[in-house]
């Protein structure tokens, strides 16, 4: 018996072709740096995907068990977390809804507190005859019907008025790495919680007024994915402008009230 060669003649009919690895390759390179910043200010990448959704947003699956206070206590107390998740598509009802919802439960709340001190006041100076128990209701009255219509004011005329300006100044600095509706959704989400702050005792305003400051610029950077300093510069400059303008008002007023008791003086 012959010799056997297992393997075949692997030697015999065309050759195997070479494998050349290329000049610059380099197994222990390392990789190529991300480009996060591509021309005209926009990100070049969008945060690996598509977002997973705020709970709000994700109510209509079944799987979430309190969608607005799920939401509520993410956006106050993991802000960039919950930006990141928010959706920056997906139509305006869900932010206008969310927004009006929160804005309803603390303008509601408010009016319960007022209303209370205002029964003890009253019942405390001892003229509780009928027709002014009568005035007390109706004012009490005016009270709740001014929250609700306030709610409904504040979560859509004044979010609109809001979020275009807002977006309108994240453009002038290259900021808009998005469009309209995600400034508009991110600022709706933002005030709905902020609103329902409204139900802290005595402390509610002051919450919110440093929470809007705060969480607003989280919820514009995150949503846009620019940097803090664009998302500071659209929310803190129609405020800084605001006070610029009262400021300038004042002194006017001053000025006028001053030469005309000069004059009277003369």
């Amino acid at each position: 018996m012959g010799d056997l060669n297992q393997f075949g003649d692997l030697g015999s009919g065309a050759a195997m072709p070479a494998f050349n690895a290329p000049a610059s390759f380099n197994p222990y390179a390392a990789p190529p740096a991300p480009v996060k910043q591509a021309k005209g200010g926009k990100s070049a990448y969008r945060g690996g995907g598509a977002r997973r959704g705020l709970p709000w947003e994700n109510r209509k699956s079944g799987r979430v068990d309190s969608p607005f206070l799920g939401t509520v206590k993410m956006v106050l107390f993991d802000s960039s977390n919950a930006f990141k998740a928010m959706k920056t598509e997906g139509g305006l009802g869900d932010p206008i809804g969310f927004a009006f919802m929160g804005n309803v439960i603390g303008n509601l709340a408010t009016a319960g507190y007022a209303a209370v001190f205002l029964l003890i006041g009253f019942f405390l100076g001892g003229d509780a005859d009928g027709g002014s128990v009568a005035a007390l209701g109706i004012g009490i009255g005016q009270q709740f019907f001014m929250a609700l219509v306030q709610a409904g004011t504040r979560a859509t005329i004044g979010m609109f008025v809001f979020a275009g300006i807002t977006h309108l100044l994240l453009m002038m600095v290259k900021g808009a790495n998005r469009s309209y509706e995600t400034t508009f959704r991110a600022l709706a989400y933002s005030d709905g919680a902020l609103a329902f702050c409204g139900v802290i005792p005595c402390l509610g305003a002051l919450v919110q007024l440093i929470g809007m400051l705060i969480i607003s610029i989280i919820a514009v950077m995150n949503a846009h994915e620019t940097s803090g300093g664009k998302a500071a510069f659209a929310i803190l400059m129609p405020i800084l402008l605001c006070c610029v303008s009262v400021g300038v008002l004042v002194f006017l007023f001053i000025g006028v009230i001053g030469a005309i008791v000069s004059g009277a003086g003369q």
